[in-house]
């Protein structure tokens, strides 16, 4: 999805409407234009430009690839961002460390104490559908000696 096209010179819009539309009046070789474009799924995807004169004579085309991946923006910059740490924690009910004070950190943590665990026993009996599957095993196997002429 394209979502804003820079341009430097002299060049018009042939219309208002982003699509189905052309530029014109590029008169110049120092003029320019850059788009910034957003795309929601990686992968290669093939960029094609036409050059055409006004009574539609082609100038020429071009064809280029390129690869849409992730932004790894966060590897050239690892600092510490402490203000949104400091804001996450306040709205979570955690608390922000720095390394200074990561010694304290092993006090701190403590068992949070959620949820409760109740064991039931119950007898074997008392649930019926292991009684019934026991007595089927059972029942199917004294039926199996008794076909085969082992009972």
């Amino acid at each position: 999805m394209i979502r804003q096209i820079l341009r430097q010179g002299r060049d018009e819009r042939s219309a208002n409407a982003p699509n189905c539309s052309y530029f014109v009046n590029w008169t110049s070789v120092d003029d320019s234009m850059t788009w910034d474009i957003a795309v929601n799924t990686t992968g290669n995807y093939e960029v094609a430009v036409d050059a055409t004169r006004a009574g539609g004579q082609a100038v020429g085309s071009s064809a280029t690839y390129v690869r849409a991946v992730p932004s790894e923006a966060e590897f050239f910059d690892p600092t510490m961002h402490a203000q949104p740490m400091k804001r996450i924690a306040q709205e979570t009910g955690g608390r922000f460390y720095t390394a200074d004070a990561a010694q304290t950190l092993a006090d701190d943590v403590r068992v949070a104490g959620r949820g409760v665990t109740a064991v039931e026993e119950r007898e074997l009996w008392n649930m019926p559908i292991v009684l019934i599957t026991l007595l089927g095993l059972v029942c199917s196997e004294w039926g199996y000696r008794r076909l085969v002429g082992l009972a």
